[in-house]
């Protein structure tokens, strides 16, 4: 295994990531919200591992490892729009209609379920033959949309929400979600870039 100062700090921020998630699973207050936001700690943290598995060699020393089921890009931006709602509206709960918009990362994690069953030599000529040179840019195009649309969903949200107090309330400024507003935007930013 190489270590680096990249591979040191991409083992940190995954480890940060799967502890911060089972934080937030185990905190009382805020408990829609919190699952949401650990449940997208957690993704993040698994979509760091291939990064991982690269730096550090893991891939060259166990090519077997490849197409693991830890890419559930699909399901960052859904989680960052109900995060949003939880915190937005008092009365929101998942509705099982809402589980459509978790849809594509089923499927992307139903494939890379499938790869990892299938013999190395298959998942070896699958990357060769269609992920590499097609499907890696288009999923990894794809993820970076779909995270963009759910921003723009949840942007659209919070000026409905910042709406609704300011017709509601006389002091709105501890309830405006300045935060919120400003990682969005900036996940936005970074989603285009």
């Amino acid at each position: 295994v190489t270590l680096n100062l990249t591979s040191i700090l991409t083992f940190a921020l995954i480890a940060m990531g799967y502890f911060v998630g089972c934080l937030l699973f185990l905190k009382k207050e805020n408990r829609e919200a919190n699952r949401y936001l650990g449940f997208l700690s957690i993704l993040l943290a698994a979509w760091l591992v291939d990064t991982l598995f690269r730096v550090t060699g893991i891939y060259g020393e166990r090519p077997d490892l490849y197409f693991l089921p830890i890419y559930f890009s699909f399901g960052f931006g859904p989680l960052i729009l109900f995060y949003t709602r939880s915190l937005t509206e008092q009365s929101h709960k998942l509705e099982l209609k809402e589980l459509v918009h978790f849809i594509p990362m089923l499927l992307q994690c139903s494939l890379y379920v499938f790869l990892q069953t299938q013999t190395y030599n298959y998942r070896r000529d699958f990357w060769l033959e269609v992920h590499k040179p097609y499907t890696y840019n288009i999923e990894l195009a794809l993820s970076f949309i779909s995270l963009g649309v759910y921003l723009i969903f949840s942007r659209n949200h919070l000026i409905l929400y910042k709406g609704n107090i300011e017709n509601s309330f006389s002091n709105t400024h501890a309830i405006e979600l300045k935060l919120l507003n400003r990682l969005n935007l900036v996940l936005y930013f970074v989603s285009i870039f």
